[in-house]
């Protein structure tokens, strides 16, 4: 399954009541974060640190595929 960073970064930014401004900061323009979050772009392994720590999440969360996620979600949900 594909991996789609930039709806994971989308989803994030909203569950913290951000703009797609406040994620950007002085680092990147709106526009860059747009294509990004559009996965019409895959933004670099510096950018994606840079949103990653804006976002409060570890790097290695925007590139797991879903199945290892919702598996370590389950994980947590029934206690393992």
């Amino acid at each position: 399954m594909k991996i789609k960073i930039g709806e994971k970064i989308k989803k994030r930014r909203k569950e913290l009541g951000l703009t797609q401004k406040d994620v950007c900061g002085e680092y990147m323009t709106r526009n860059m974060l747009s294509l990004i979050e559009s996965d019409s772009a895959m933004p670099s392994i510096e950018s994606a640190e840079y949103i990653a720590s804006r976002l409060d999440i570890p790097l290695s969360y925007l590139f797991e595929s879903e199945e290892k996620i919702f598996a370590s979600e389950k994980n947590v949900k029934i206690g393992l």
